[in-house]
């Protein structure tokens, strides 16, 4: 809530210091950038620090953060030194690449086993249900108010969250007594891993296709579509987006209602998914009807969600509890990565063609994620015990 918040409050400052929907642009940029690095830096604390005590840091230290930018906003801002609003987004980013990989690392130590996936789906699915309910209630705010009540309100947020997330009760030692790493040494654990690993080697190198397919959905990439594509107004893309979100949701109570059932056609929902992923950019890339569109945009949310969830739940109950962290972090290395290359050479890549050849291109990228799983399912067939 307090991050969507952050956003909410942000993009109409900066926008109305600036007059430019690019400076609005290099807010992503950045922040995935800042992940990036965080997330490879980020298995150096994995032997240091249990991931509990990661978390509790890393909101601390955001939560201070915002708190000097709501100084910031409130009394030296100006349009000479808006540029100084990036070292705080950057900083932000930052913090985040801490806590991603720590939180799923997390759940495998107060959550049974055979729990996880409820667990997953009832995580993701409070996480959009806030999520679709702050957006416009956020913007309310701002529109009635001001930027800095949002920043103020994130704020409030970010302490409750630091509390909470402290209050967390993780039946496992917090501290062990171990030889500090080194950097590259411990930087590598995770990359080494998914590399050793087939059955993880082939879902991120599967998500990294699929990562780049999702760029579909920035909000500079649908614009051009609904105008292009759909030729309709621009509250179309809203309508969308509105239902991709529905999707996620939708598909987070189905997996956490009948989570053991899923759990047992695993690998057969995982091609499912990635398929139907697919063959919805492919569908968009080739329809005309807006009614269509949002059909296959919600279609494409519950099966992102799904593969999503079953993937996640996969790791954790295949991997031992100490390499999580790491493999996550390498993961989401990867992905940040991947979706930076992809905003930069999406964006300008439909400034020279039209969407249609763009969204063609993202179903490509799609079709070589789903090659990829297949191409490994027999490791992944083995390794899997939910079926």
């Amino acid at each position: 809530m307090g991050d969507a918040l952050f956003i909410i409050g942000l993009m109409p400052l900066i926008y109305t210091l600036t007059g430019s929907a690019f400076f609005m642009a290099l807010v992503p940029f950045i922040t995935t950038l800042s992940r990036f690095l965080s997330a490879f830096l980020a298995p150096t604390l994995f032997r240091i620090l249990h991931v509990k005590d990661i978390m509790v840091y890393s909101q601390l230290l955001k939560t201070i953060t915002m708190i000097l930018l709501v100084f910031f906003t409130l009394f030296w801002l100006t349009e000479s030194n808006t540029p100084l609003l990036y070292v705080f987004v950057s900083l932000l980013g930052f913090l985040d690449g801490w806590a991603s990989p720590s939180s799923s690392a997390l759940i495998p130590k107060i959550v049974e086993r055979d729990a996880l996936l409820r667990s997953n789906s009832w995580m993701e699915s409070v996480s959009q249900t806030v999520e679709i309910a702050v957006w416009p209630l956020g913007a309310l705010l701002v529109a009635t108010t001001s930027s800095t009540s949002a920043l103020i309100l994130t704020v409030i947020l970010y302490c409750l969250s630091s509390f909470l997330i402290w209050k967390i009760v993780v039946p496992a030692p917090i501290y062990e007594e171990q030889e500090l790493p080194s950097l590259m040494s411990e930087a590598k654990r995770g990359w080494r891993l998914l590399i050793r690993r087939k059955d993880l080697l082939a879902l991120t190198v599967s998500g990294i296709f699929i990562s780049s397919a999702n760029i579909v959905w920035l909000a500079s990439i649908m614009y051009v579509y609904v105008e292009q594509q759909l030729q309709v107004s621009e509250a179309w893309w809203g309508y969308m987006n509105a239902l991709l979100v529905s999707g996620l949701l939708v598909a987070s109570i189905v997996a956490f209602l009948a989570g053991a059932r899923i759990e047992r056609f695993f690998k057969a929902l995982l091609f499912i998914t990635a398929s139907v992923m697919m063959l919805a950019i492919l569908g968009l890339s080739l329809t005309t009807m807006p009614l269509m569109a949002v059909g296959l945009a919600f279609l494409y949310g519950c099966a992102n969600q799904i593969k999503g969830l079953l993937e996640v739940t996969y790791i954790q109950k295949q991997s031992d509890e100490e390499d999580l962290p790491y493999i996550y972090a390498a993961q989401e290395a990867a992905y940040l990565l991947t979706f930076a290359m992809s905003v930069l050479g999406f964006s300008f890549f439909v400034d020279l063609v039209h969407v249609q050849v763009v969204m063609i291109t993202a179903s490509g990228f799609a079709t070589v994620g789903l090659a990829v799983l297949v191409m490994f399912s027999r490791h992944i067939n083995k390794l899997s015990n939910s079926e």
